[in-house]
């Protein structure tokens, strides 16, 4: 993340798994940008990419999850899962607590009648 043309633009490239997902360009007309600003964006940066990663691999692919009869967030849920995500980083991307998503995927694990992670994304990708 750097200013770009000064500083009244700022502007972040937004990756996931090392891949260039985009970037987003922040402007003020009248005064630059503070440091609590800058510390906000880099905070909210890597969400971002996240979410553009899992907005991408889900259009790439069928829907599924009907047969398990998940609701729309478990299969956001399980999305995440499918990329790789830890509790901490779904509930960034979802706005939700580390402690919420553990019962979501706990939930998830019982539909799927699935015990661990590797093994509600394998039964997951067998679905599609």
């Amino acid at each position: 993340m750097r200013p770009h043309r000064g500083h009244s633009t700022l502007m972040a490239y937004l990756s996931c798994g090392g891949a260039n997902r985009g970037a987003l360009v922040l402007g003020r007309s009248s005064r630059g940008f503070s440091a609590r600003d800058r510390a906000y964006v880099e905070r909210i940066v890597p969400v971002l990419g996240v979410c553009e990663a899992a907005l991408e691999h889900a259009t790439l692919r069928r829907p599924r999850g009907e047969q398990f009869a998940l609701t729309p967030r478990e299969r956001e849920v399980l999305d995440y899962l499918e990329l790789g995500y830890t509790n901490a980083e779904i509930g960034l991307a979802c706005g939700s607590r580390p402690r919420t998503v553990r019962n979501q995927l706990s939930q998830i694990f019982r539909k799927l009648g699935a015990s661990t992670r590797a093994e509600a994304v394998a039964i997951s990708l067998r679905a599609r």
